[in-house]
């Protein structure tokens, strides 16, 4: 996820995509531009997308992802009330795409977080996190390499290792601080790590992180997302949330109307 006419088309056309996607948030940035965007609208996330946060960058890899297999076979990771990595039957799933360094998912997560893993816990649904590149720091990259590990060694504290991660990143994106985010691998290494530790993660998982490298994961990931036709969608961005393959806006002026408007749109797009 040959030779070398083929590798030339491929990475012709992964090019062109790239391309045409920046030329579209452009454009998109252009006519919202005047758009005032509070901190309870940035929550509004088709705004968000309007604006072009968010472009799909296509990178190489040149070796496997490691911990994946514990992850579903396409790579996300599965909240619900039968436990971690266990759908349940007869159940909804609700799927986020989501960037460690998308500042409009941390601050879907400080949101929603609680009362999306909450649900899916008690049975209402079956949530789905799916890690793509779109803003695709440093961090980001660091974050994966970690959530995998601790999701196939320590399964019961993901989600709390993925709020952490992604409360992190919303207060550096914040306090405008990249040094730790953008600026360097190590110290988001170090720093994930730390988080990690805070959130109950064992010495012994932890130690895995330096050896898990997950860029062929994501570029697997990223790549079937933006080749996945959705109803109601014609824009990739993060977060993006999807449920019987109908896309679902996140809409609202205060974080209530948000959660509330996400849960209805769960239930309307099983119809």
């Amino acid at each position: 996820m040959a030779n070398s006419a083929n590798s030339k088309g491929a990475g012709s056309a992964s090019a062109q995509k790239a391309r045409k996607m920046r030329e579209q948030a452009q454009a998109r940035e252009r006519r919202t531009r005047n758009v005032i965007i509070t901190v309870v609208v940035l929550l509004v996330l088709a705004v968000v997308a309007a604006v072009g946060l968010v472009v799909y960058k296509s990178r190489s890899a040149d070796s496997a992802g490691k911990g994946a297999a514990a992850a579903s076979a396409d790579g996300s990771f599965i909240i619900s009330a039968d436990g971690p990595g266990k759908p349940k039957s007869g159940v909804p799933t609700l799927e986020e795409y989501m960037d460690y360094s998308c500042h409009a998912c941390a601050d879907t997560t400080a949101i929603l977080g609680d009362t999306l893993t909450k649900a899916a816990k008690n049975g209402e649904f079956n949530l789905k996190i799916t890690p793509v590149n779109t803003v695709d720091m440093v961090y980001h990259q660091k974050a994966a390499d970690a959530a995998y590990v601790v999701w196939q060694q320590q399964p019961d504290k993901y989600m709390d290792f993925h709020a952490a991660v992604m409360a992190y990143f919303k207060s550096q994106f914040d306090a405008k601080d990249g040094s730790v985010i953008q600026e360097s691998a190590q110290k988001s290494a170090d720093k994930i790590a730390q988080i990690a530790k805070s959130v109950g993660i064992s010495e012994t998982t932890i130690s895995k992180f330096k050896t898990s490298d997950m860029k062929a994961q994501l570029k697997a990931n990223t790549d079937k997302w933006i080749s996945r036709k959705v109803d109601g969608s014609t824009e990739k961005y993060t977060p993006q949330f999807i449920s019987n393959n109908k896309l679902i806006e996140l809409k609202g002026e205060s974080a209530q109307e948000v959660t509330k408007n996400l849960l209805e749109g769960i239930k309307a797009a099983q119809k």
